[in-house]
């Protein structure tokens, strides 16, 4: 069911994206509508299929998966706090909460800048141009994000910070001697 309802939703991008080239450079574009030859009364049909595509697409890729994630984590948090010694000293309550606000932060700008665009469609938004790249890159950055959360908030991450880096400190300022012992340093 997940994977028809989310080939049924991406389905637009289908119809209303196209490719154009310039010397041999191919470009994706959003070509509004597939058809060509339109009036000015299809101009304004042309509007609101692309503003009902832009609210549809924040409804469905934001707040739905938003609370999805909020409550099956809030579900995970349960059943753990009812085996409280699983829980231990609140390390797995923190990378879940940690988890949820760093989805929120990091998608919440990619999907807000179209809106704040389509509400102010009829006057002219500068910040526009330069928040769209950050809000992507935000939102990509996010897939990056939840190993290095688990590492850093888990348990025994300060541990093995501290044992690591005295490690890789001292095997890479060791004079180095021996050519038996590099040889042994290469082969691990």
């Amino acid at each position: 069911i997940i994977w028809i309802l989310s080939i049924a939703l991406s389905s637009p991008y289908f119809i209303f994206s196209d490719t154009s080239n310039d010397d041999s450079i191919f470009y994706c574009i959003d070509s509004k509508t597939p058809w060509t030859n339109l009036t000015e009364l299809d101009y304004e049909t042309v509007d609101l299929i692309d503003e009902a595509a832009i609210v549809t697409e924040f409804v469905c890729a934001f707040p739905i998966p938003f609370f999805i994630i909020v409550i099956c984590y809030g579900l995970i948090a349960f059943k753990l706090r009812k085996n409280s010694r699983i829980l231990g000293s609140g390390q797995t309550f923190k990378i879940l909460i940690t988890t949820v606000l760093c989805f929120f932060f990091c998608w919440v700008l990619y999907y807000l800048v179209p809106i704040i665009t389509l509400v102010n469609s009829n006057t002219e938004w500068p910040g526009a141009e330069q928040l769209y790249p950050l809000s992507e890159c935000l939102a990509f950055f996010n897939s990056c994000l939840n190993p290095i959360i688990y590492v850093f908030i888990g348990r025994n991450y300060k541990q093995i910070l501290r044992k690591s880096i005295p490690f890789l400190l001292e095997n890479t300022f060791r004079e180095r001697t021996d050519p038996t012992e590099i040889q042994e340093d290469n082969t691990v």
